[in-house]
């Protein structure tokens, strides 16, 4: 069974792709500039003090990490309420998309800051 009929059957698994995409791109980009990195980065700005968090580049892959396993159990979460609640499952898979949207922005924000 090719992709076109997987996707054609399960209409969701589209939206599921496009999750794994965006998560995929954040990852790639981090893992190609995390060399570029100082030592010493930026977490956290505000608009009145300035710089309000420095963080080492552990920080920076804790939060890329901590995103990709909520991803995770929400994709395991979608897969078993499928059955069951499908209204739920669909909630978490948009949710999904908008985690790994999140997840672009933060990566290129704090990466731009640096």
């Amino acid at each position: 069974m090719n992709l076109k009929a997987k996707i054609l059957k399960k209409p969701l698994i589209f939206l599921v792709l496009i999750s794994i995409a965006l998560s995929l791109f954040a990852i790639i980009f981090s893992a190609l500039s995390f060399s570029k990195l100082p030592d010493e980065i930026i977490l956290q700005l505000n608009n009145n003090e300035g710089v309000k968090t420095f963080g080492s580049r552990a920080d920076f892959i804790g939060v890329v990490v901590s995103v990709i396993i909520l991803i995770c159990v929400n994709f395991i979460l979608a897969e078993v309420l499928f059955q069951r609640e499908r209204v739920l499952s669909i909630i978490l898979i948009f949710a999904n998309i908008a985690i790994s949207l999140g997840l672009v922005i933060i990566v290129s924000l704090l990466l731009s800051l640096n």
